[in-house]
This record gives structure tokens, C-alpha cells and sequence, in this order.
């Protein structure tokens, strides 16, 4: 049986490392992105989280909201929570 995974996108570290640190131990595997241009580069690789949990306010190109809706508009993620 496969583990679950949560795909966490976020670009503080500290809050990154706490939701692994006590996701993890639940029988999750979970994946790091800091940004949503990172996160965006995964899922094209083949990675199909089970779960996204997605910060309101990244840096840079894409904010939360806006990357939310990019891969709602993807068939091939429409699956992920």
C-alpha cells in the first residue's frame, strides 16, 4: 500500500519543516515547495499529490489563489484536495 501524499506549498521554511515534522509521522509522505512555479514543475514530472496544502501569499510569479485555479483548470489534477 502507498503512503498518501501532501504536497505542501509554502514558501516559509519554519512553517514547512512544522508541517512535515508532524505530518509525516501520520503515514504521509509529504513533498516541499516553496514557490508555486516549484510546485507547477513537480506536478508536470508525474507526481499527483493526494492533497495540496497551498499558502494564500506566495512570492514572486503566482500567488495561491491564482495557482489553485491553474490546476483546477487541469483534467490531469483533478483529483487533488
Amino acid at each position: 500500500m502507498t503512503k498518501p501524499i501532501i504536497m505542501v506549498v509554502e514558501d516559509n521554511q519554519t512553517t514547512q519543516e512544522t508541517l512535515k515534522r508532524d505530518l509525516e509521522p501520520l503515514g504521509l509522505d509529504v513533498l516541499l515547495a516553496p514557490s508555486a512555479e516549484d510546485a507547477w514543475r513537480i506536478l508536470e514530472q508525474g507526481t499527483n499529490p493526494d492533497v495540496l496544502i497551498l499558502d494564500f501569499n506566495l512570492p514572486g510569479g503566482e500567488d495561491g489563489p491564482t495557482f489553485f485555479r491553474r490546476i483546477r483548470l487541469d483534467n490531469r489534477f483533478k483529483s487533488i484536495s
